[in-house]
């Protein structure tokens, strides 16, 4: 595993009959990946929510991306698709006067019929597939117009990718009148954990700005096994890290 990541982040389907005359799988930006179109292997997002397995997490407690990466995993070896990781990052304003605030947050997403659909089950209330749009709305409850989050893409947005990286927050102005907004979102391939895992593969740097090799392009088991212990208890490992590995011991 790498190190670093981790560590700055401290977050059998029923046969159907289904129309597959838009499916197609849709690449990620900057990527040798694509999300799977589930269509055409006789999927529906709204079995993979149901079949999603979340009730031994520690879903208030628990860091988001290692829910995501768990879940992103199951996808990956249960049904032999490749899914993608969101990540969805907060400006100020959309915490202003709350009495909690969030960096970001990362969920799990697959593609149907051509449309990206999010497998989110960290709240109760959430009760299907959501569209990307819909999820970030969700997410922010509403305080910003989603639909106007900005898409970061590997080529033309490195000053973000290195904002978030090295100072923990996304503008909402930059420079040379490159589009802004009060919330931001990127798309990676489902192997991906976290937004530091992004910017070390993107920039070839450690937080501290110092070269390094780093690759990844398929899961890392150890990283899967490490967000699986951090699923299962939370911010209580000291407690629960026994239960919590013979328990991902099985899991996985």
């Amino acid at each position: 595993m790498h190190h670093s990541s981790f560590v700055v982040a401290l977050l059998a389907c029923a046969t159907a009959v289904i129309p597959r005359a838009f499916a197609a799988d849709i690449g990620i930006d900057g990527y040798n990946y694509s999300v799977t179109d589930i269509a055409k292997k006789g999927l529906t997002a709204q079995q993979l929510f149901d079949h999603t397995s979340f009730g031994w997490m520690d879903l208030e407690h628990a860091v988001c991306a290692n829910r995501a990466q768990v879940w992103s995993y199951d996808l990956h070896r249960k049904y032999g698709i490749n899914p993608g990781t969101i990540f969805i990052f907060f400006g100020a304003k959309v915490w202003y006067k709350q009495k909690h605030s969030y960096w970001y947050h990362a969920g799990t997403y697959v593609v149907e019929n051509g449309k990206e659909m999010v497998i989110e089950r960290s709240y109760s209330d959430v009760e299907k597939p959501l569209s990307i749009v819909d999820w970030m709305d969700n997410e922010m409850e509403g305080r910003v117009d989603a639909s106007k989050c900005i898409e970061i893409k590997k080529d033309t947005d490195l000053d973000l990718t290195e904002d978030f990286y090295y100072h923990g927050f996304l503008p909402n102005y930059r420079e040379n009148g490159k589009p802004a907004y009060d919330c931001y979102y990127r798309k990676v391939p489902g192997y991906i954990p976290y937004p530091e895992t992004t910017a070390e593969l993107e920039t070839g740097k450690d937080v501290d700005g110092n070269p390094i090799d780093y690759t990844l392009n398929t899961y890392n088991r150890d990283m899967v096994y490490t967000a699986c212990l951090d699923a299962f208890a939370g911010n209580n490992i000291f407690k629960k890290g026994a239960p919590a590995r013979a328990f991902c011991d099985h899991y996985l």
